[in-house]
């Protein structure tokens, strides 16, 4: 019998899965669909074979979708639907098979997860049927990578098969666990293709739906919810989407905003961009001001950082060795010296600093734990400082909605508009936020650090310039995060915060405060940031 660990190709995964219910198949597909999905989206914007046949996203998505909700909810209307899905997709794959190699096996990923969420579940060879797709599904993917690519597929593979071991689907889980995105250059080129074309509100939905799949979080801060929503989308009637995006989008939007409610985009950005800080305004000192929250369990936050400061220790002592790993030590020093009391920020900065370790042996920068022991020691004590940390509440709420990447850093233009608006900001704040938030932003915009460490500050710099642009419009963002219906720690003591400032008699007379509320570069940075972001 064929055990997780023995999954490294196509034959090996089908013998496993042959062995499992077959939702865990489809799941599988779906998954394996989805990481090659960008694939197939960037050739339909940007390749001329396809636009001269108008040939959009929709089929692919369509089915990665639809092959999602067939998992969990294998009910016989949404094996009916994903029927009537597949045609389209397998007709893009016949297309593009003439012209493009990569954007072939994207849509024959995207066919194989549609045919497996299809598969009647009375038929006699339905498990070995649906096992079948989905290791095809899977090769597809792999043959997009290229050869080059066959242990990240394998990996990424057993680590899904991993999660359904006992039984149960995750309602979320990244789409890459094992490390970076190979596609996110391309990803973050259909979102802003996206952000600029004319009917850029009607596909939000599939772009805020593929971050959701990337980051490992349901689109809805309920699970079930999320479920119900796309559930609704799936069960759309064929000819709504038989009629391509113009007429199935708008429809798509509805359901969407229907189960989103009137919540601000600014809002929804700070749940995404959750760090673990809260400003405030000191009317006092007409100045922004940051602080940390505060871990629920101390102790167990004081033995994360302990560790992390082993690991300080580790790396001093490790010679020439220290300059291959000076940006896994500047983000744990940025937690531990800058932020110790703050367990996000020590949970996601040790999150980046094992990422960025493992990429770095993967690529040859870094020896193997094999040839230096030592860098096996390090993984494991980042690996066990993660554990420690994974039970506090606010490390939690960051797992559920926190960002894993953004097409911002993508765009030197929008990084440009981000930078002036932090340095004015900066200017017109005091303590740890005048010292980190120009900083910060410089880290985010410099094309040669590693993209961990852009990407973590990133998310303290759109924090910052957000929440202080919500401060600055306190009346209009009070009620609104009064409303809420997942109300996080981190929300809380934000919406606290604008209740004190404004039972103060509200900050708009302020001189801090009209910078951030009359600033064109805020404004800009703002604009940019719910685009890309």
């Amino acid at each position: 019998m064929v055990e997780i660990p023995d999954i490294k190709d196509r034959y090996s995964l089908e013998a496993w899965l042959e062995g499992q219910p077959p939702e865990v198949s489809v799941w599988i597909a779906s998954r394996a669909a989805a990481r090659a999905l960008p694939v197939w989206w960037y050739a339909v914007l940007t390749e001329r074979w396809a636009r001269d046949r108008d040939l959009t996203a929709l089929p692919a998505l369509h089915n990665v979708s639809i092959s999602s909700v067939a998992a969990v909810m294998p009910t016989d209307e949404i094996r009916f639907a994903a029927n009537a899905a597949r045609a389209a997709a397998k007709a893009a794959r016949a297309v593009s098979s003439a012209y493009a190699a990569d954007a072939a096996n994207a849509a024959r990923a995207a066919a194989n997860a549609g045919r497996a969420a299809a598969y009647p579940a009375d038929a006699a060879n339905t498990v070995r049927a649906v096992a079948t797709y989905a290791a095809d599904a899977v090769d597809a993917v792999r043959n997009v990578l290229a050869r080059a690519a066959d242990q990240t597929v394998w990996r990424d593979t057993r680590t899904d098969a991993e999660q359904v071991s006992e039984g149960r689907l995750r309602d979320a889980l990244p789409l890459w666990p094992g490390g970076q995105n190979p596609f996110q250059k391309k990803w973050s080129q259909i979102k802003a293709q996206v952000a600029a074309s004319p009917d850029a509100g009607d596909w939000q939905f599939w772009i805020d739906w593929y971050d959701a799949q990337l980051a490992g979080r349901t689109m809805l801060p309920d699970p079930a919810r999320t479920w119900d929503m796309l559930e609704q989308i799936a069960l759309i009637k064929p000819a709504t989407w038989d009629a391509g995006p113009e007429v199935v989008n708008p429809r798509i939007r509805e359901i969407w905003e229907s189960y989103r409610g009137k919540v601000p985009r600014e809002l929804e950005i700070l749940q995404a961009a959750d760090d673990g800080v809260v400003l405030g305004y000191n009317v006092e000192t007409d100045r922004f001001y940051q602080e940390d929250i505060k871990a629920e369990n101390q102790s167990r936050l004081q033995t994360a950082v302990a560790k992390l400061n082993e690991v300080r220790l580790l790396v001093g002592q490790m010679g020439n060795l220290q300059g291959v790993l000076t940006s896994e030590i500047f983000l744990i020093d940025r937690a531990v010296q800058d932020h110790p009391e703050n367990a996000t920020m020590v949970f996601f900065n040790t999150k980046a600093a094992r990422g960025l370790l493992q990429a770095n042996i993967e690529n040859g920068s870094c020896p193997s734990p094999q040839s230096e022991p030592v860098i096996g020691l390090l993984d494991t004590m980042l690996f066990d400082t993660q554990n420690t940390l994974l039970l506090e509440p606010s490390v939690q709420e960051g797992l559920k909605a926190r960002a894993e990447d953004s097409s911002l850093l993508d765009s030197p233009e929008s990084l440009k508009a981000l930078e002036d608006a932090a340095d004015e900001i900066a200017e017109v704040s005091e303590g740890a936020l005048a010292d980190e938030l120009s900083e910060n932003a410089k880290k985010a915009k410099d094309p040669y650090q590693p993209r961990a460490v852009r990407v973590n500050a990133l998310i303290s710099t759109v924090s910052a310039v957000v929440q202080s642009w919500v401060i600055a419009r306190c009346a209009r963002f009070k009620t609104a995060l009064e409303e809420l219906d997942d109300i996080t720690v981190r929300t809380a003591r934000i919406s606290k915060n604008l209740a004190i400032t404004i039972g103060a008699g509200g900050p708009v007379l302020y001189a801090a405060v009209q910078v951030v509320t009359n600033s064109p570069k805020v404004e800009a940075a703002i604009k940019a940031i719910i685009a890309l972001f």
